[in-house]
């Protein structure tokens, strides 16, 4: 089972992302992010979904764009820095985040 973007990017590997990105329909929702942060900041709170953090808070993919997904609420969560990065790094999963 995948459970992170690392492992998407892995099973890929360079030529299929390229590939992939070539053919990105999704450039425009990749300029909604910000907005969407704010959305669901206002929804949600301000804080990191896993570890509470209030501080450099970011809008992660938990589908990523690379592989066609879309930036739509539904497809969002609030990380702090840290967690983006680990989450982006597969050292953390959705399911981590529902404990």
């Amino acid at each position: 089972m995948i459970t992170s973007g690392r492992q998407i990017r892995e099973r890929l590997g360079k030529t299929g992302l390229e590939l992939i990105r070539s053919l990105d329909h999704y450039r425009r929702h990749r300029a909604r992010t910000d907005s969407a942060k704010r959305r669901l900041i206002a929804s949600f709170g301000s804080f990191c979904a896993q570890c509470g953090s209030e501080d450099k808070l970011e809008a992660a993919h938990i589908v990523p764009l690379e592989i066609g997904a879309s930036t739509t609420d539904e497809n969002l969560v609030i990380l702090c820095r840290r967690c983006h990065r680990l989450y982006d790094a597969g050292h953390m999963s959705i399911r981590d985040m529902e404990r």
